[in-house]
C-alpha cells in the first residue's frame, strides 16, 4: 500500500518534502494535508505561466498560431495538463472502490488526478438522470455503452442552435501529433440527433480512451462556434479560458455550454444586471447545489436546485461530485418552507447516494440516510428579498461568534453542538462609522438581545476594535483583569467585550451557522436545498467530501 507521503506526491504533483511538510501541518491526515495544500496554492496564475505535472508538450511559442476553438479552451498555453490527457471514461472496477455499499457502483468513474471533475459531473449527472427514467434501474444497474453514448451525446448536443453538431474524433493514426493539440483532431458535421449518437457510438473508443474528455469539450465549442462562446462569456463578465487556473478546473461557463447550451456562466438565480430573477431552462438535464450559495448568499436558481429528475452535481469550493435520490417513489412529497427552524414541521426520511471519483477520499458510492421537514421555496422575484441584506445591526445582538471554546474542540471534535463560543456584540454606532448603513429591521423582525454580562470573565476582546481588525490588526486578547483595551486604550465598559456562550443559548440563526461552520461540508451543501437537515453517513467517522 502507498504511503500517506506517496499518495500525496501521486495526487498533487507536489514534492516528498512538500508532502511531509502538508503531512505534519495537518496531523497526518492525508484528507486535511492535501485540502490545506490546495487552499495555498490556489490562485489566479495564467495557465501559461503553470505547469502541472508533465502533460502533453507539443510545441513551442513559434509554432502556428492556435485555431480559436482551441484557445477559447486553453488559452495561448502549449501544455495540456496530464490530468486531462490520462483521464478516461471508464467505470471503475468494485476493487477500485472506497466504499462501503456495493450499490450503484457501475455509475462511478476514477478520476486520477485533480482538474476533469467538474465535466465528468456532467456526464454521469446526465447518464443518471436519462437512466433513472428506466424500468430496470436500480442498485445493480450497469450502464450500457449505448447509455453512455447518449449521455455524450446530450452534452454536445446542448450546444447546437439546430440539429447540426461539429464532433471531434482522433485523428487515423495520430502520429506525432499529441494528445489534445489542434493536429491530433478531425472535426466531422452530423445534422441530425439520431446522426450524431450513431457517430459516437462508432467513436466511442475515442471519447473513452486518455484524453477523450478534449473531446467532448472541443466538439461543445466547435458546434457553438468560437465566436458565441466568447461573446457569451465577455457579455456576462466571464473571460476565456473555459479550462483555467493552476489545477486546470472546469469553468461554470464551460459546464453551462454542456448542459444548457451557453456560456454564460451564471447559476444563481439573478442575473448581473439589475438583479432580474433568471433561469436555466426546463431542458436542463440535471441539478446543481452550490457552495457559491453558501459563501455568497446568493440562492441557485429553480430549475438547477429542483431538476426534473432527482440528479444534482454537487459543487465543493474546488471540486464538483454527483448526487441522486433512489428509491425515488419513497421520497416524500416536502412542502416549500423558507424557515431554517420550524419545530411544528415533521421530519420525513429519504436515501441519497453520492460518487466521488477523486482521491484520496474515492473513488467511493456513499450512502446517507436523511431528514429533513421541508424544502427550500423557489427564489423570491425581488432579488432583495433572495439575497442577503445588511441590516444595521441594534445594540446587544451578536455581531458575530469569533471561535469555539479550545478545550471544547480538543475534548469533543465533532460535537459542535456541545461547545461554548466567544461571541461578540454590537455596540452603540450612532454615527454609523463602526458597521456602516443598512437596511432597518422590520418590526416584529428584529434579532435577539443580550446584556453584556460581567466583566470579570477572564481574557477579553475589545467588541469595538474587532470590528476593524483587518484594518488595525487587533486580534490579541486582552489580559484577563485589564481595564482599558490595549489596541484602542479605551475603557472595557465604553468598548463592549466578548463572552462565552453555549450553543444552547446561541439564537437559532446562529446555531444554524456554526452548523455550517462546524458540520461535514456534504451537510452544508445539502442544507441549500432541504430545511433542518439531519444526515447519518454509511460510514460515520468517515463522511463523504464534496
Amino acid at each position: 500500500m502507498e504511503s500517506a507521503t506517496e499518495q500525496f506526491v501521486a495526487f498533487t504533483g507536489a514534492s516528498a518534502d512538500e508532502a511531509a511538510n502538508y503531512l505534519e501541518a495537518a496531523g497526518g491526515n492525508l484528507e486535511m494535508a492535501v485540502q490545506l495544500f490546495f487552499s495555498a496554492m490556489a490562485g489566479d496564475a495564467p495557465m501559461e505561466d503553470v505547469v502541472v505535472g508533465s502533460g502533453t508538450d507539443w510545441g513551442s511559442a513559434d509554432a502556428a498560431p492556435l485555431p480559436d476553438w482551441y484557445t477559447v479552451v486553453w488559452g495561448q498555453t502549449r501544455d495540456i495538463p496530464e490530468a486531462w490527457t490520462l483521464q478516461t471514461l471508464d467505470f471503475v472496477s468494485l476493487d477500485q472502490l472506497k466504499t462501503i455499499e456495493s450499490a450503484f457502483t457501475g455509475f462511478g468513474m476514477l478520476q486520477p488526478k485533480n482538474g476533469p471533475c467538474g465535466l465528468l459531473a456532467a456526464i454521469q449527472a446526465v447518464l443518471l438522470a436519462k437512466c433513472s427514467k428506466k424500468t430496470d434501474f436500480g442498485p445493480e444497474y450497469k450502464p450500457s455503452t449505448h447509455d453512455l453514448a447518449e449521455a455524450l451525446a446530450t452534452l454536445i448536443a446542448s450546444s447546437s442552435a439546430d440539429d447540426r453538431c461539429q464532433v471531434m474524433t482522433w485523428k487515423k493514426p495520430v502520429g506525432s501529433a499529441s494528445i489534445g493539440s489542434p493536429e491530433s483532431v478531425d472535426s466531422v458535421e452530423v445534422t441530425s440527433s439520431a446522426e450524431l449518437l450513431a457517430f459516437i457510438l462508432e467513436h466511442i473508443a475515442d471519447f473513452k480512451a486518455p484524453g477523450g474528455l478534449l473531446l467532448i469539450a472541443y466538439s461543445a465549442v466547435l458546434t457553438h462556434s468560437p465566436e458565441k462562446v466568447m461573446s457569451e462569456l465577455t457579455s456576462t463578465g466571464g473571460q476565456p479560458p473555459l479550462i483555467y487556473g493552476q489545477f486546470s478546473l472546469c469553468t461554470s461557463e464551460l459546464m453551462s455550454l454542456l448542459l444548457r447550451g451557453t456560456a454564460d456562466g451564471n447559476v444563481g438565480a439573478y442575473g448581473s444586471v439589475g438583479g432580474t430573477k433568471v433561469d436555466w431552462p426546463a431542458s436542463t438535464p440535471c441539478g446543481m447545489l452550490s457552495n457559491m450559495e453558501v459563501e455568497h448568499g446568493v440562492p441557485i436558481c429553480d430549475r438547477l436546485k429542483t431538476p426534473d429528475a432527482p440528479v444534482w452535481i454537487l459543487h465543493g469550493r474546488d471540486h464538483f461530485t454527483v448526487a441522486f435520490i433512489h428509491p425515488i417513489e419513497a421520497l416524500p412529497q416536502f412542502e416549500a418552507n423558507d424557515q431554517d427552524q420550524d419545530e411544528s414541521m415533521e421530519s420525513r426520511n429519504f436515501t441519497l447516494w453520492q460518487f466521488n471519483g477523486l482521491p484520496p477520499n474515492g473513488p467511493r458510492m456513499a450512502k446517507l440516510s436523511l431528514s429533513a421537514t421541508s424544502i427550500a421555496p423557489p427564489a423570491p422575484d425581488d432579488h432583495k428579498k433572495g439575497v442577503a441584506t445588511f441590516h444595521t445591526p441594534i445594540v446587544g445582538q451578536i455581531y458575530d461568534v469569533v471561535q469555539a471554546l479550545p478545550a471544547d474542540k480538543k475534548d469533543r471534535p465533532k460535537g459542535w453542538s456541545t461547545w461554548s463560543y466567544e461571541v461578540v456584540m454590537s455596540v452603540p454606532d450612532e454615527s454609523g462609522a463602526l458597521y456602516g448603513r443598512g437596511e432597518p429591521y422590520k418590526p416584529g423582525c428584529e434579532p435577539k438581545v443580550f446584556e453584556q454580562g460581567q466583566e470579570n470573565l477572564g481574557q477579553w476582546r475589545c467588541a469595538t476594535c474587532y470590528v476593524k481588525r483587518h484594518e488595525t490588526f487587533a486580534f490579541k486578547l486582552n489580559d484577563e483583569g485589564a481595564e482599558t483595551c490595549q489596541h484602542c486604550g479605551k475603557k472595557r465598559s465604553d468598548v463592549g467585550w466578548s463572552l462565552w456562550m453555549h450553543y444552547n443559548d446561541l439564537p437559532k440563526s446562529w446555531q444554524a451557522s456554526m452548523d455550517r461552520r462546524y458540520q461535514p461540508d456534504i451537510a452544508t451543501l445539502l442544507g441549500t436545498k432541504w430545511k433542518n437537515l439531519q444526515v447519518q453517513y454509511d460510514d460515520a467517522d468517515n463522511p463523504p467530501s464534496v
